[in-house]
């Protein structure tokens, strides 16, 4: 299993209310495979939907795919994280929230781990870390890019 010195034990939680059309980006990230779903008629990807909104008639599911990518992108908007509730991330403060610009295109939601908190920007290239849960799933966290 991957772990990561900076996270505490509510890595290992399991994951509750997966919505069933997200089942294959969740089995991708198993895989250390980041997954976004790409519509086959104009090659867009998308996260969380699964249907392409870029067409007159929206799509027939038969019309998307999951694909792999490449799990990277900049960072497009951040907080930081200095008070919890739960105890199992207390030891994890200060910490930073982000939303990502991801290459293909969709904005996704995620912690950033090995990086100071003060010294993150928006434009920041990040790439993804996979953390192996001993709940039995795979968690995409993000990480600055090495220069």
């Amino acid at each position: 299993m991957t772990t990561h010195p900076q996270l505490g034990p509510w890595i290992h939680r399991p994951l509750v209310a997966v919505d069933p059309d997200q089942v294959p980006f969740w089995d991708g990230l198993k895989k250390h495979e980041f997954h976004l779903c790409r519509c086959r008629l104009c090659g867009r990807d998308w996260f969380p939907f699964t249907v392409c909104r870029d067409h007159d008639d929206i799509p027939r599911i038969d019309d998307m795919e999951w694909v792999a990518t490449s799990g990277r992108g900049k960072v497009f908007a951040t907080t930081v994280v200095h008070q919890v509730i739960d105890a199992d991330f207390l030891d994890e403060v200060p910490y930073v929230l982000a939303i990502i610009e991801l290459d293909e295109g969709p904005l996704f939601p995620a912690r950033l781990v090995e990086c100071d908190p003060d010294a993150i920007s928006i434009d920041d290239r990040v790439e993804v870390v996979y953390v192996d849960s001993d709940a039995g799933h795979t968690l995409p966290l993000f990480r600055p890019e090495p220069l």
